[in-house]
């Protein structure tokens, strides 16, 4: 689950992730207890099923589990009803073919998100969030695309939250990120900045260069980003009041402890800016999605998934998943973004997982 080659796609609480009320163990032990429990009961339906006593205890622990995750799932639910929501969120989807995004240059791709934005304007959002490289260019180092998205934030009057491309010199060494910006209005062109940290690996960065540094001279094609190091949470303006949010990049979506210290640090809700359009037409999107699902329940956040080719969406913190937009269409949704709910999981229900 953790470590520069943590890749946890085929772990046992995937195959419960429609079930609601099972998911909602992630909340107590995270998702690793999930896991726990599917091994658990496969164990005792192997060996335990012809022994009555193991027969009833089986059934006591489904019933308990189902129980408790029901009860939860609809105090959550019913949440919005006696309690304020946190903010309205708006989604993009722009359904750009990413082996052509680059090739189509920064001012198509900027073009199709600008205009999907404008078709929600009106709508009193809070916060507007594009996907990973949305913006595929330097926003922050190139001073017209930079004036151009101030301009573009301060005319919408609300905040972007948006992928894009960016660089740093370090000692004179040109040091790539995959980052996320937001942009405020009436930001003076000072954006908010987040480098992902939790690489793909070969995809984004070779492993294992703090032990090897060489490691990084080798060339698979890969882009070959450098971490950024740290969880970040940021601020958010809404109605004179101020809201955090912690971004999260593509798949660092699927890894508990990202958006358990994110919650630890003072996150009221998780942005995924993602871009599955890689693997677009296999089970990969929906299969990112569920798992992202996963950090909902964990941290009690709702979770705001932003994609380039779906599957966009909002996930409560029951793990209720609202609004999506399907896979292979262009457009924007919004949804109002329930207050975050205290989990056993963040006080220390992670030692579960041990």
């Amino acid at each position: 689950m953790r470590g520069e080659i943590g890749f946890p796609w085929p772990i046992l609480a995937l195959t419960q992730a429609y079930y609601i009320p099972v998911t909602q163990l992630a909340s107590v032990g995270g998702i690793a207890l999930v896991s726990a429990f599917v091994f658990l009961l496969n164990v005792l339906f192997l060996f335990g099923f012809r022994k009555r006593r193991t027969l009833i205890i089986t059934m006591i622990i489904i019933l308990l589990v189902f129980t408790g995750g029901y009860v939860r799932f609809h105090l959550i639910s019913s949440h919005p009803a006696h309690e304020p929501t946190l903010a309205r969120v708006a989604i993009a989807q722009g359904n750009v073919d990413p082996a052509l995004k680059w090739e189509l240059g920064t001012q198509h791709s900027y073009e199709i998100y600008r205009t999907i934005s404008q078709t929600i304007a009106n709508e009193d959002i809070d916060l507007l969030v594009w996907p990973e490289t949305a913006f595929p260019g330097y926003l922050k180092r190139h001073p017209y695309w930079r004036y151009s998205m101030q301009n573009f934030v301060d005319s919408l009057g609300v905040p972007i939250a948006t992928g894009a491309s960016h660089y740093e010199f370090i000692d004179s060494v040109r040091v790539r990120y995959n980052p996320a910006f937001l942009v405020r209005p009436g930001g003076r062109e000072i954006f908010r900045f987040y480098a992902k940290n939790h690489l793909v690996p070969f995809g984004e960065r070779v492993p294992f260069q703090v032990l090897f540094p060489d490691l990084g001279k080798l060339n698979f094609g890969q882009a070959e980003f450098t971490p950024g190091g740290e969880v970040v949470v940021w601020p958010v303006s809404v109605n004179n009041d101020t809201i955090f949010a912690a971004p999260l990049i593509c798949y660092e979506a699927v890894f508990p402890y990202i958006s358990r210290q994110a919650a630890l640090d003072g996150a009221q809700f998780l942005l995924n800016m993602t871009n599955d359009g890689w693997l677009q037409g296999t089970t990969e999107p929906e299969q990112h999605l569920l798992l992202s699902s996963f950090r909902s329940i964990e941290t009690g956040r709702s979770l705001v998934r932003s994609t380039n080719t779906g599957i966009s969406g909002f996930v409560t913190p029951a793990g209720q998943i609202l609004d999506r937009l399907p896979e292979g269409i262009r457009g924007a949704v919004f949804e109002d973004i329930y207050a975050p709910v205290e989990t056993f999981y963040l006080k220390g229900g992670w030692l579960l997982a041990l």
